[in-house]
């Protein structure tokens, strides 16, 4: 607990920030990353620094490797069992370090720290994913990815603005689909037009009437 302290107040210092903004943050699931940490008892290679969380990993050649990311990442694990806000990554990783604390305790250090608790309501779900007794829960959701603005088709069939990719072909096919059934409507109307008597003109001489006939044959 010491340990953990001392790590986030080093953080004031303007060096530890000069550092903090020329490192790159690390891509993945952290969330993933801090239950393997957990489940694999190395949460003491876990830690908060400045802006930043720490992972550790076994050194090579090079030395000691770390996968680093903002401290203030958004996880896919939501509070209130997944109707609130997704939990920022300084949140677990806090939470994780003093689960066994009474809350008092607990809520004392994340005051001190000035991250967001972990309600009670979650902390039994929480405490059985990232310790593996669990494979998931309902907590974690993904979040629906909407469709990219580029690439776009009006109704006039226009790219660059207007309908989605997806939105813009449905018109699209809904708009051929219109005029194929009108020149059908079309069609129709002149093929009815061509059989129907009232436009059908009997011409007076019978000789004429048996050459059209004749015609026709």
């Amino acid at each position: 607990m010491v340990a953990g302290k001392a790590d986030t107040k080093a953080g004031g210092g303007g060096t530890g920030k000069k550092a903090a903004s020329a490192m790159k943050f690390s891509h993945g699931d952290p969330l993933a990353l801090l239950r393997r940490y957990s489940m694999e008892n190395r949460l003491d290679q876990v830690r908060i620094k400045d802006d930043r969380v720490e992972f550790e990993q076994k050194g090579g050649l090079a030395g000691p490797q770390k996968q680093v990311f903002d401290r203030k990442t958004k996880t896919l694990y939501r509070s209130q069992k997944g109707r609130g806000e997704p939990y920022q990554l300084d949140a677990l990783v806090l939470f994780l370090k003093h689960k066994d604390a009474n809350r008092k305790e607990y809520m004392s250090t994340v005051s001190q720290y000035g991250v967001a608790f972990v309600s009670t309501l979650d902390k039994a779900d929480l405490v059985a994913y990232l310790t593996g007794k669990v494979e998931t829960v309902a907590a974690i959701q993904v979040e629906e990815v909407r469709p990219s603005l580029f690439d776009t088709m009006t109704a006039e069939g226009k790219p660059g603005e207007g309908l989605a990719p997806g939105a813009a072909a449905a018109a699209k096919a809904k708009s051929q689909a219109s005029f194929g059934e009108a020149a059908k409507a079309g069609a129709g109307a002149l093929a009815e037009r061509a059989v129907d008597p009232s436009v059908f003109e009997i011409p007076s001489d019978p000789a004429e009437l048996l050459g059209r006939g004749r015609d026709v044959e």
